[in-house]
């Protein structure tokens, strides 16, 4: 009797069901691909803040692919930017997974984003200063799955 009175409470507090598993931010970040859903410009553009209005509206639709080889693509999907289909790369973030930077071909200088947020639902991407054609800009990107 004495055995099943101490059995009975491990046996109950076994039943809770499997522990929750945490993802690292490469596993987050190579789980699936990822696309751009809204992003800001600081200062306006052009007299907008919208990240799109900077890019093109062709970008909206810009498939990320960050492959665990830490290789980049960036599929321009039905819409085209540009001539070509692809624009290839590599990522890394930093030693405590807290920045990542993306080495793009088609872009002349490598890109360091501060992460603010990277979850299994979003992540979101500051980059401080941006300089194109000498103007300078801070861009903030949401991405979704």
């Amino acid at each position: 009797m004495k055995i099943l009175a101490w059995l009975l409470p491990v046996l109950l507090l076994s039943c809770k069901g499997d522990p929750e598993i945490i993802l690292n931010n490469t596993e987050l970040l190579t789980e699936s691909d990822w696309i751009v859903e809204s992003g800001t410009v600081d200062p306006p553009q052009n007299g907008s803040n919208d990240y799109f209005d900077l890019v093109g509206e062709c970008a909206r639709d810009d498939v990320y692919m960050f492959n665990r080889n830490f290789s980049l693509v960036i599929d321009e999907d039905t819409v085209l930017c540009d001539t070509t289909q692809t624009a290839n790369g590599a990522w890394s973030f930093n030693t405590e997974e807290t920045q990542l930077l993306l080495n793009r071909n088609d872009l002349p200088v490598p890109l360091l984003f501060n992460i603010v947020v990277i979850n299994e639902e979003m992540m979101i991407l500051d980059l401080d200063t941006l300089v194109i054609e000498a103007v300078g800009f801070s861009l903030n990107l949401k991405f979704v799955h």
